[in-house]
């Protein structure tokens, strides 16, 4: 399986996936609220991902009954987690 052409720049990206509409992109959250761990602790599918020391991603999708996945009570925004900007 080939990656393909990496993508180099915004303009680029850009070309792909359109800017985010401001009420998806001004959604994001900087800690999980009670109402956040109340969906994530609900749900029964999520995915689980992984990346190599090349870059590579890694997604598994997961199933599993509700309550499998608990979610931490405050969890600070990390790199590389935000909407693609």
């Amino acid at each position: 399986m080939s990656r393909g052409t990496p993508i180099t720049s915004l303009a680029e990206l850009r070309e792909l996936v359109p800017e985010p509409l401001p009420q998806l992109r001004d959604k994001a959250i900087t800690v999980v609220d009670d109402g956040s761990r109340a969906f994530v602790e609900a749900s029964t599918f999520y995915l689980f991902a992984t990346t190599g020391a090349d870059g590579g991603v890694d997604v598994s999708p997961r199933g599993d009954p509700a309550g499998r996945v608990r979610a931490p009570a405050a969890a600070p925004r990390q790199s590389g987690t935000s909407a693609v900007k």
